[in-house]
């Protein structure tokens, strides 16, 4: 285990955000409430709210907040993504084995 896995600086790198994000978005897709949503909603969503939980203040120009929201859903784009290529590379991968043991059958 990783001690102290996510702290204020860790939130703020990519990985961090995204992972963060990836995790409560694949808890909350369990709740009955959020069943009906698409992933990528509720990526976006907890992408946006981490991104302004984890700032020390909130940003006082336009610039700061379109930042802020473009930080958000680039993080919600790469937990999409993630999430993604993890069940494409497994869903390749039975195929394959799907495949070797039909060939090797005969």
């Amino acid at each position: 285990m990783i001690p102290n896995a996510f702290t204020p600086s860790s939130l703020h790198t990519i990985a961090g955000a995204a992972m963060a994000t990836l995790l409560l978005t694949q808890m909350a897709h369990r709740l009955p409430v959020l069943k009906r949503l698409p992933d990528y909603w509720l990526d976006v969503g907890f992408g946006e709210l981490v991104f302004g939980l984890s700032s020390p203040v909130l940003p006082s120009g336009v610039a700061a907040w379109v930042t802020l929201l473009l930080n958000g859903l680039l993080v919600a784009a790469v937990a999409t993504g993630s999430v993604h290529l993890v069940s494409t590379s497994i869903l390749s991968q039975e195929t394959i084995q799907r495949d070797d043991h039909k060939y090797s059958c005969r």
